[in-house]
């Protein structure tokens, strides 16, 4: 029974128990390997410290540096600034949406003569065209002899005046009351027709006067937007200076009453200037 146990560890392998030896030289056995996740977070232990300043264990706070409001004169300068700008945008703007003078009359100038004391003149006046006015004109000697006609609608007949009057060393007879309608300008079939005696055998220089309608509605387009444009400015500038006046009231009653004190003081300026102008120098 001893001889079996003898054999049968003789049979089993010597387990590593953490030295070996070879040739009589001990050797280590190696460490076994340790293997940290890289996923996850690690784990403080233990007692952690916190960062303490003070006394009192708290971060000190820095304090707000306080801006003062805007004074009286800078409520002076910028409302200055603005009054100047806002002056400056409403005669650039006006000048932007000015009418350009557009002349929708045509003069023309002849003469007329007659032998019996009768006058005919046929106008060439288009279908949008209208006769405006006339004159006609003769001086003989001391003596003037003069024509006009009426200032009515340009749809209807006109009736054409005349006098004659002395011009220099006359006599009360020979400036009478004289004025009188001697002719008319037909609207049908646009023919000026006068007669007078004492026009007879002379001859008379003659201007009348024909308006375009066409270019007169377009001047008259032009003048109403350029008015439009001057009461929109007249509205809306004033109404964006009190805009920023009140915003300044807001930051600081000095600020906003420096801005309405230069502002009024702008304002009355050139009524100011006027009025000195017509003391030093009168009219």
């Amino acid at each position: 029974m001893f001889l079996n146990l003898l054999m049968a560890n003789a049979d089993e392998e010597p387990k590593s128990s953490g030295s070996s030896t070879f040739s009589g030289i001990e050797q280590s056995a190696a460490p076994q390997s340790i293997s940290i996740s890289l996923t996850t977070q690690p784990v403080l232990t233990g007692e952690v410290q916190q960062m303490m300043t003070g006394s009192n264990h708290q971060w000190e706070s820095i304090a707000a540096v306080e801006k003062k409001p805007p004074s009286f004169a800078w409520g002076l300068l910028i409302g200055f600034i603005l009054f100047v700008f806002l002056s400056f945008a409403f005669g650039s703007i006006n000048a932007l949406f000015a009418s350009s003078w557009s002349e929708y009359y045509s003069d023309y100038s002849t003469t007329i003569s007659s032998e019996n004391s009768t006058y005919i003149l046929v106008l060439d006046i288009q279908e949008n065209e209208g006769f405006e006015s006339c004159h006609g004109y003769l001086e003989e000697g001391n003596i003037s002899y003069n024509l006009w006609c009426t200032w009515d609608d340009y749809d209807v007949d006109r009736t054409i005046l005349y006098n004659s009057y002395c011009n220099y060393n006359c006599k009360d007879e020979q400036n009478p009351e004289n004025e009188k309608p001697i002719g008319y300008y037909f609207q049908e079939n646009t023919t000026v027709w006068f007669e007078e005696p004492e026009l007879n055998n002379k001859t008379i220089r003659f201007q009348y006067a024909i308006i375009d309608f066409a270019k007169q509605e377009k001047q008259e387009a032009e003048w109403e937007r350029e008015e439009g444009v001057f009461n929109t400015l007249c509205f809306v500038l004033p109404l964006t200076y009190i805009g920023f006046t009140v915003r300044a009231y807001r930051k600081s009653s000095a600020y906003g009453y420096g801005m309405l004190t230069i502002g009024a003081i702008m304002s009355v300026l050139p009524f100011l200037a006027l009025i000195a102008v017509v003391i030093l120098f009168g009219f």
